[in-house]
């Protein structure tokens, strides 16, 4: 994992977890969900790094990063207020750490469906990120 999926995945966490709305609805936001999961709770998921650097040597990269998250809630109501939650902190969030900048973080797409289980209903959130060494 590059130095870029390190910083958006914390910056990510740190929004998510200062997100008064969200933590309201879910027992926690985690990079790695602990043994003893308790629902509903959200999970950072994949993330596709693709380098675009440019000629001047500027190191820039295009993300695509995944959030999960997960509800034993009958019906969809729980999950799609969860994903709702996830979208306001993120979408367009000006997220900053030094020595980086974000140029944008943008919602792709969400969808839910029903686990394997037949018991967990199961969120997924894309976005995509640019960001770029400052």
């Amino acid at each position: 994992m590059s130095l870029f999926s390190e910083t958006i995945v914390g910056q990510v966490l740190g929004t998510l977890k200062a997100s008064a709305p969200l933590v309201a609805l879910v027992s926690g936001v985690y990079d790695h969900v602990p043994q003893e999961e308790v629902f509903p709770y959200v999970k950072i998921g994949e993330l596709v790094e693709t380098e675009q650097n440019t000629d001047d040597a500027e190191q820039n990269a295009a993300v695509s990063l995944t959030i999960h998250c997960y509800s034993r809630h009958q019906g969809r109501k729980e999950v799609h207020a969860i994903q709702l939650e996830i979208n306001r902190a993120l979408h367009r969030a000006p997220l900053a750490q030094a020595g980086f900048k974000f140029l944008t973080i943008d919602h792709v797409q969400s969808q839910s469906f029903t686990d394997a289980d037949g018991l967990t209903r199961h969120g997924v959130s894309e976005f995509n990120i640019l960001i770029t060494e400052a």
